[in-house]
């Protein structure tokens, strides 16, 4: 897909990516893109390139996000094998990306809640740790990055507990008091609410794909 585009000049003057295998060639025949080897997806506008399968899958969940809510992407996401997903903001590279934004204020916000994730956070005091109200700072917050700041937080929370949840056997309720929430009941109804199954449904299905169910015969020798 990413020839035909740059074969149409879509791409020139652009970032673009395609599988490892091609990228010399891609190189030597469209030298007028800027192709992108360090990264599986790239994105111009509205012109999206991908660099293997799984990176397809990750665009999908990124555009039903987007189109449609974090609630129809994690049941999105389930159907594409969620153990071997990366978050889309990983693996794109963005010339145009849509949080973008110049506000140092919430850029400092940000940077403290993904800091501070893990402990009892107390929104109402961010505003005069930054030098501005409470009110002012969440209004430019959710100006900059289209989310309110609580919003916000319960995403990096959310994204912190599927990664441990893939990979870790902490139990339910040390993973909701890594990510700073104390009562595991509400930690699990917030995920719920957020990938469309509970934290242990999660896990059972990531977990089914990530290795052999228990009991299954080893293979015999050759």
């Amino acid at each position: 897909a990413s020839s035909l585009l740059a074969e149409a000049g879509l791409l020139d003057g652009r970032p673009a990516t395609t599988h490892w295998n091609y990228f010399e060639r891609f190189l030597r025949r469209y030298p007028q893109v800027h192709l992108k080897t360090r990264h599986l997806i790239t994105q111009s506008d509205n012109i999206y390139c991908v660099g293997s399968v799984n990176s397809i899958a990750d665009l999908c969940v990124h555009l039903a996000e987007d189109w449609y809510g974090s609630g129809i992407a994690r049941a999105v996401e389930h159907q594409f094998s969620p153990e071997i997903r990366q978050p889309f903001q990983s693996a794109a590279w963005q010339d145009t990306p849509q949080r973008r934004h110049h506000d140092e204020t919430v850029l400092l916000a940000q940077q403290w809640l993904q800091d501070h994730m893990h402990c009892a956070v107390s929104l109402q005091d961010m505003g005069p740790a930054f030098g501005v109200s409470a009110r002012t700072l969440h209004r430019r917050f959710r100006q900059a990055t289209g989310m309110a700041p609580q919003a916000y937080l319960t995403a990096l929370r959310m994204n912190t507990a599927r990664e441990l949840l893939r990979r870790s056997n902490l139990s339910i309720a040390e993973i909701a008091w890594q990510i700073g929430l104390q009562d595991a009941s509400y930690f699990s109804q917030l995920f719920r609410r957020s990938n469309g199954v509970t934290p242990g449904q999660y896990r059972e299905a990531v977990r089914g794909k990530l290795f052999d169910p228990p009991g299954k015969p080893a293979p015999a020798p050759p």
